[in-house]
């Protein structure tokens, strides 16, 4: 898959590469079971060469016996062909002979030996503890089983893979960067130095001299383009120690060393291979420190260089001390070079460990990801072909098993090892939404205020949390970039702070140096950060919606107390009698009690609201001398409606009828309502000469009559109903709309 600038994918970029690594591997086991065998497992011992195993199905299975009656004195072989055996005829590293001469010598005995060994029939001697000396014919093997590969081959071959994927899968994601290149050219030179060492290091006895030279050339080239790779890493990362340019100054001085180590012209092998080996890691020393000093004011850089570079002299040094050092200086005995090349897999490991922790190279999760997905395409590769070889599975049953093995191991392990190596613990979502609803709904601001920093030290455990100035509050206002707050969060390059938007009542927050300064923020940690905030924007918008009814309903119950009580007590003002005045107040007194049970809801019979409505308004006209003329409709009386619609229409019918009474100087007044397509309409006409209530301006409100006339419009429109006012010639006319059949308009 490529991308538009004609790249290829990251992913399949290291798949490549994984596959050309498996390749290589492939062809490392075919050269060695394609040599002769004779099944004897070798090792030096003194002067001459000890054998330590028979294979009991190996063509010198008739030794087996001879070498369990030794006991733990064991065989010599003495001869193969004629050939007396030296030592360094299975030494396992050449690089141990300090001398090119001898070097040269044993090359030339390999291909004498491998002639020998490539002949239908060979004669070996064999030394017995007693002195004794048995000759044996043995037709070698023209192959060696897979299954006889000492188990040394298969570590390098493991941690020469391993280096060059870690190598190409920090390259692959930033090709472009200085850096990510040499240290995916020390990931590229390992594995040449690792592969070609454990080919001829595995050998059973001989390998023809020409192949065993090259191999030998090839391990050295590794070594020594490793150690310049590395030179060149420590030189331009984290910071430019030197111009490009003057980088070349690095490969200008150790390839001619390593073309006088190839033509072998140096004294011997400890200046030719040895020396320069040890010079290129005391140079990664020194530009470590030249580095360090450098980033004496960046925190992170400081952090990054810390990891990376323990980790490389760690895997290196423990490489040089165990085998360069031991053979130039005498100091430890050599350790098997085969296995001290896994102390190159602690530098490599710390790489990928440091990327979670200190994001080293600029990378991130999504790099994790990569991995993981090729890994598990070369796992189940790998998978197949062991099942096809060992287990002689057809191609298909082998792929099916590899599958199923991948699904139900693999993927499983590949989820723990996420969350253990990329994903931080979190608290779970909900506990996240039960913690965000606790700060929404905090009594007051400055708890609120006090909850959210709270919450967001729980989450990212900072060292620093500061809260970000508004625009124009100061010199300080730079920490929040010129003044431009947050709208969401959003995160440094250098993964050392976070910002977060003003939320919760709290001012924009500066989070830095996350889990106390242990770790970096990473993409992952903004997308918890921005559900977070997204959360805390929801909950203030119900706590604001809460709150908005709060304010409505009571704004509500002051409306229903003023229009409608108001009303029932300036009729018990007007009554000429005190026991007329003691009804109004009990019908006030029930009125009250109506507004308390309205908020519980419920519907009411539009026929006994009317029959009330009639009443009341001609006991109150009656009492200031006006005439009520209201007559009776049947299509109305069965009707029923909610409380609400019954509440608002009684109430803005009170609202008329008080101003008739007080402005208007009416004798009478008509009242009429009918019903038709689920509105019902009631209008109301006098005959006086007052301020008419189309005179009111755009908020319903006459001049000194307070919030009477406000209030019977929002009534109105809160039904969802229409008012009309009009001149009546004389008086005025109301004309009130609400509908009935099928409620609308806000929630009181």
């Amino acid at each position: 898959m490529l991308f538009p600038n004609g790249r290829f994918s990251p992913g399949h970029a290291l798949l490549a590469v994984a596959l050309l690594c498996l390749g290589a591997c492939v062809a490392a086991v075919f050269f060695l079971a394609r040599q002769p065998w004779l099944g004897l497992g070798l090792a030096p011992d003194g002067d001459g060469v000890r054998i330590v195993e028979v294979a009991p199905a190996g063509p010198a299975a008739a030794l087996a016996g001879e070498l369990e009656r030794a006991g733990g004195a064991g065989l010599r072989l003495l001869s193969v062909g004629g050939l007396g055996l030296v030592p360094h005829d299975v030494i396992e590293e050449p690089d141990f002979i300090d001398s090119y001469d001898e070097m040269c010598a044993m090359l030339d005995r390999q291909s004498r030996l491998a002639a020998l060994l490539a002949a239908d029939a060979v004669r070996i001697e064999v030394g017995h503890p007693d002195g004794r000396r048995t000759v044996h014919e043995v037709t070698p093997a023209a192959t060696r089983p897979v299954s006889d590969l000492p188990p040394v081959f298969w570590f390098q071959l493991f941690a020469g893979s391993a280096c060059l994927l870690v190598g190409a899968w920090v390259w692959v994601l930033r090709p472009t960067d200085l850096a990510t290149g040499m240290f995916a050219l020390t990931g590229a030179m390992f594995p040449l130095s690792a592969f070609s060492a454990a080919v001829y290091s595995s050998r059973e006895l001989a390998i023809d001299g020409e192949v065993f030279r090259a191999l030998s050339s090839l391990n050295h080239v590794g070594a020594l383009m490793f150690g310049i790779a590395l030179i060149e890493l420590f030189l331009c990362y984290p910071r430019r120690i030197v111009r490009p340019r003057y980088m070349l100054l690095v490969p200008l001085v150790f390839l001619p060393w390593l073309a006088i180590d190839l033509l072998q012209l140096a004294p011997n092998q400890n200046w030719g291979v040895r020396l320069p080996i040890v010079a290129a890691i005391l140079m990664v020393i020194v530009f470590a420190w030249m580095q360090w000093r450098l980033t004496i004011d960046d925190p992170r850089a400081r952090a990054a260089l810390t990891w990376l570079s323990l980790s490389v002299i760690l895997g290196c040094g423990l490489f040089v001390l165990s085998t360069v050092a031991s053979s130039l200086f005498g100091w430890l005995p050599p350790l098997r070079q085969g296995y001290a090349f896994g102390f190159f897999l602690i530098m490599y490991g710390g790489l990928a460990l440091g990327l979670r922790r200190y994001r080293l190279f600029e990378l991130d999760e999504w790099a994790y990801r990569i991995l993981l997905w090729v890994g598990g395409a070369v796992g189940l590769v790998l998978l197949d072909g062991l099942l096809v070889l060992a287990l002689r599975l057809e191609p298909f049953e082998s792929l099916g098993i590899a599958l199923v093995i991948a699904g139900f191991v693999y993927l499983p392990a590949r989820s723990a090892l996420w969350r253990k190596v990329v994903e931080r613990r979190r608290i779970p979502d909900h506990e996240l939404f039960q913690s965000v609803m606790e700060v929404a709904f905090q009594a007051t601001e400055g708890e609120r205020v006090s909850a959210w920093q709270q919450l967001v030290r729980r989450v990212f455990d900072p060292l620093e949390l500061e809260e970000l100035p508004a625009r124009g509050e100061g010199a300080d206002a730079a920490a929040a970039e010129g003044g431009q707050l947050p709208a969401t969060p959003d995160l440094a390059p250098d993964g050392l702070e976070m910002r977060l938007p003003a939320v919760a009542s709290s001012p924009a927050l500066l989070v830095r140096y996350p889990w106390q300064g242990r770790e970096l923020f990473g993409t992952a940690h903004m997308r918890l950060a921005r559900q977070m905030v997204e959360l805390m924007r929801q909950a203030d918008a119900g706590r604001a919606a809460y709150e908005r009814g709060v304010a409505e309903e009571r704004r509500r119950v002051a409306r229903d107390l003023h229009d409608d009580l108001g009303a029932q007590l300036l009729t018990a003002l007007n009554r000429p009698t005190l026991d007329e005045t003691r009804g109004s107040i009990r019908d006030a007194i029930a009125e009250m009690r109506g507004v308390v049970a309205g908020l519980t809801g419920g519907r009411a019979g539009l026929g006994p609201l009317l029959a009330n409505l009639r009443h009341e308004t001609a006991s109150r006209l009656e009492a200031t001398g006006i005439e009520l003329d209201w007559p009776l409709v049947d299509d109305v009386e069965e009707m029923e409606i909610d409380y609400r619609t019954a509440k608002h229409l009684a109430s803005a019918h009170r609202e008329i009828v008080s101003n008739v009474i007080r402005h208007s100087g009416a004798a009478r007044m008509t009242v009429g309502v009918a019903a038709k397509a689920g509105w019902l309409r009631m209008m109301l006409r006098d005959d006086g000469g007052g301020p008419c209530l189309a005179d009111a301006g755009p908020q319903g409100k006459v001049q000194g009559q307070g919030h009477g006339l406000r209030n019977l419009r929002m009534r109105i429109e809160e039904l969802g109903g229409r008012l009309s006012i009009r001149e009546g010639a004389p008086g005025c006319v109301v004309e009130i709309d609400v509908p009935v059949g099928g409620q609308s308009g806000r929630a009181a």
